[in-house]
């Protein structure tokens, strides 16, 4: 896994404008403007998926792929991976449109934040990609729309498993 995502990364900085390149994936602090953006997409979704699931009564901390950690939503972790190349096409297209500037960062000792000017055009671009509708595995919906429903169907999957205790 490992090998896959630093050539997936590798890949994708070769192929970005130069001012947008990156010498590897930096998730917490970001060298460099790319990953900071992708940091920020990142949280963004995590916390969709995270909704999207309690909305479909599946407890976030459910530890299946990733063990139970104390006070980290595991299964955040598990059920985000379908969806990362949303967040990561919202990003690749604003570095591949060049319309992030130095200016949307505050840089510190090497290391990137996204300021209030970056963030509103990161959200911005974000919430209208999720919003627009696609059609997936035959449903109209918007992006935000498919993740409720694939939720929802997984709530439906861990019911149909889920042993009841026997009562005393």
């Amino acid at each position: 896994e490992g090998n896959a995502s630093r050539e997936y990364f590798s890949c994708i900085s070769f192929h970005l404008p130069p001012e947008y390149q990156f010498a590897k994936r930096s998730q917490h602090p970001a060298f460099d403007a790319f990953n900071c953006l992708l940091n920020y997409a990142y949280g963004i979704l995590y916390s969709k998926i995270e909704n999207a699931l309690i909305l479909a009564g599946i407890d976030p901390y459910l530890g299946i792929m990733h063990r139970d950690e104390y006070n980290k939503p595991a299964f955040v972790y598990d059920f985000i991976e379908a969806y990362r190349i949303w967040a990561d096409y919202v990003v690749i297209h604003l570095c591949m449109q060049q319309v992030i500037f130095v200016e949307f960062f505050d840089i510190e000792n090497s290391v990137f934040y996204l300021n209030e000017q970056g963030k509103r055009v990161l959200i911005q671009a974000f919430n209208d990609y999720f919003e627009t509708v696609i059609r997936r595995k035959g449903i109209d919906r918007s992006r935000n729309g498919h993740i409720l429903i694939d939720a929802q169907k997984m709530a439906n999957m861990l019911n149909k498993y889920y042993v009841k205790p026997n009562k005393i």
